[in-house]
């Protein structure tokens, strides 16, 4: 049985263990967030991508402006939420009332 890895489209995994430039860390994560938006028109359902963020990583002066670009590519498109945990959680809890 062949076995699948995680991955993750932003953080430590990315960046330090695969070693991608900032130029790349915008591409995968557009790349995910353009799969999961398609497959959602396709469907008609939502899809949530998590990005993970690690301020000491991500949120540095020469890094940051990545993740500037790929919340610019994501929130872009139309229907796009861009919503924290707290406010999925919400949202599901109001809708299971």
């Amino acid at each position: 049985m062949k076995k699948h890895g995680h991955v993750e489209a932003g953080g430590r995994k990315l960046g330090r263990a695969r070693k991608l430039n900032a130029f790349t860390r915008r591409a995968v994560g557009a790349a995910q967030f353009d799969r999961l938006y398609a497959e959602s028109v396709a469907s008609g359902s939502a899809r949530v991508m998590a990005v993970s963020v690690h301020p000491y990583i991500t949120g540095v002066a020469h890094r940051i402006g990545w993740l500037e670009k790929l919340y610019a590519h994501i929130a872009s498109k139309p229907g796009v939420l861009m919503w924290t945990g707290e406010s999925i959680l919400d949202w599901y809890l109001a809708q299971a009332r």
